[in-house]
Formats: C-alpha cells, structure tokens, sequence
C-alpha cells in the first residue's frame, strides 16, 4: 500500500472532509478582515473540524458488556458531521441566543462520546480505558464552553476570550493529547500510564487556574507539560521498534515529538516567567504548533501506528 493511501486511511474520510473545508474557511479568513474568523477561532475550529473525528478513530471497542457504550461511540462519531455543519453555521451568526442554538447541533453528539464513556468506568481495567473516559468528558466540556461562547456569556469571572481559549484548550490537550496518551499506554503501559495521569491532573488545572489561584495554574501547565515529555519519549521508543518502519509513521511521530519540546517550552516560559507575553503571540506560538504539530501529526502517527 502507498504511502499516500496509508495517509488518508488514518486520518479517515471524515477528518479529511474536515481539512478540505477548514482549508477553504483558513483561506476566507486570510483574505478578509473580520474578528469572527480570528486566529483563535479557527484553532477552535480546525479542533471541531479535523482532530475530534481523527481522534474517535483511536478509540478502542468496549469489548464484551460494552455494546451500549459502543452504539452511543458511533452515534457519536456520525452525528458529528452534522456538528461539523452546526459550528460553522454558528460562527456565520452573530453571537447571541440563535448562535448558541445553532452550536448545539455540535455539544449532542459530545454528549453521546461523554455518555460512551461514562458507560466504560466501571470497566476500566488500564490507563488507556481511563484516557477514554477522560477524553470524552473533556470533548463535552469543550463543546459545552463553545456553545457558552456563542451565547456571549461570561460567567464566573470568565473574560470573554478565556472562555474561548478553554474551550480549545480541551478540544487539544483534553481530547486529542490524552487519546495520544491512550495509544501509548496500549504499548508502554507505565509510561502511557505516566502521561494519562499528568493530563488527568493537568487539564482541568490549568483551565480553572485562573479562577482559583495562578499557582494551581502553573502546577496545571507543568503538569501537562510533563504528560507531554511523556509522551515524547514514547513517540521516541516508538521510533526505534522493529515493529515500526521507516516510512511516514516514523517522520510524523518524529516531528510531533520535536515540535513537543518547543511546545512544552512555551507553555512552561508562558505560565511561569514570560506574562509579559501577549495572548496573540502565545495563540500563534503555542496554540498553532500544539494544534498541528504535536496533536494533529501526532493522531496520524499514531493511527499508523495503530495498524487497525
């Protein structure tokens, strides 16, 4: 099989409609000058278009007495093409009541994957369940924060924008990174284990910091960073199995765990010493090498990875 065929397999034909189109809004918002096709937006979006229906794909079957929570992962997945749909309808709307009913269409299918996942606790038997779990709930946290934000409502101290940078903040790291995680812990349970519980810990940290204290913040961002670093040195052992050729699998998988350093870098040097920093700077910076080199190369090298 090519290498090209390969490609598209892994990233399946949903994610791969998901880029085509991202691709052509990306464009839109180039050429014109509107605050509603922002940069943080269409981080958000490429999350909603491309990373959550790649993601779904490394989710594992349930296995026997999970049949339930198998329907509900496949109702999920599919009624995400219509989420799909729904977000980039919402963003055509001004914000307000209609905007945020239109970007319901996307939070019920993350309710589906949430629910999916509810139903896979008491099965939980090692940490790539548990990454699961965790990444379902974080999909329909994310999704409810963008449907909050298309209302235009701030609350709990919430400014405007961090409701927005939460919301992509799960899609990301939540979803897309613990999924990672996930796979790894299917190969190297104690390091996967390692990473799963970082992000575990170091998600909700970091989206809630803000509110509680800036040091349970940092702790957040450290915590995730060393998810990340676990992860990395997965990706490198993966590099050098025999199982593994060298094909794409291994540059994608290399240049996820290259851009992961710098990642993790900017978000240590962000929280801890570098306020000074804009948030715009640290959305290109931060946010558009973690959203397509570390997770979304990162998904495909794992897919490949995958073998299924």
């Amino acid at each position: 099989m090519s290498t090209l065929r390969r490609l598209v397999r892994a990233l399946g034909l949903q994610a791969l409609a998901g880029l085509a189109v991202w691709t052509i809004i990306a464009s839109v918002a180039a050429n014109t000058d509107t605050a509603a096709l922002d940069l943080v937006t269409m981080l958000l979006l490429f999350g909603q278009l491309v990373i959550v229906p790649l993601g779904l794909l490394l989710v594992q079957p349930a296995g026997r007495g999970g049949r339930l929570a198998d329907a509900l992962a496949r109702g999920g997945r599919f009624l995400f093409r219509i989420g799909a749909v729904a977000a980039i309808a919402a963003l055509a709307i001004p914000r307000g009541e209609l905007s945020a009913a239109v970007a319901a269409g996307y939070l019920l299918p993350a309710l589906l994957v949430a629910a999916s996942a509810t139903l896979r606790v008491r099965a939980m038997r090692s940490p790539s369940d548990a990454a699961t779990v965790a990444a379902g709930a974080f999909l329909a946290a994310g999704a409810l924060l963008f449907v909050l934000h298309r209302q235009d409502v701030a609350f709990a101290g919430f400014p405007e924008l961090a409701v927005q940078l939460t919301s992509v903040h799960l899609h990301f790291v939540g979803f897309g990174l613990m999924l990672m995680a996930g796979a790894l812990a299917r190969r190297s349970p104690r390091l996967g284990g390692a990473a799963v519980g970082l992000l575990v810990a170091g998600v909700p940290a970091s989206a809630i910091g803000m509110l509680v204290h800036p040091a349970v913040e940092v702790a957040g961002a450290v915590a995730v960073t060393a998810g990340l670093a676990a992860l990395a040195v997965g990706a490198f052992q993966m590099l050098h199995r025999p199982g593994v050729p060298g094909d794409a699998r291994r540059l994608l998988l290399l240049v996820s765990l290259a851009t992961s350093l710098l990642v993790g870098a900017a978000a240590v040097a962000s929280t801890v010493g570098a306020r000074s920093v804009d948030v715009g700077s640290m959305a290109r910076i931060h946010g558009g090498f973690a959203a397509i080199g570390v997770v979304f190369i990162g998904l495909v090298g794992w897919r490949l990875a995958d073998g299924r």
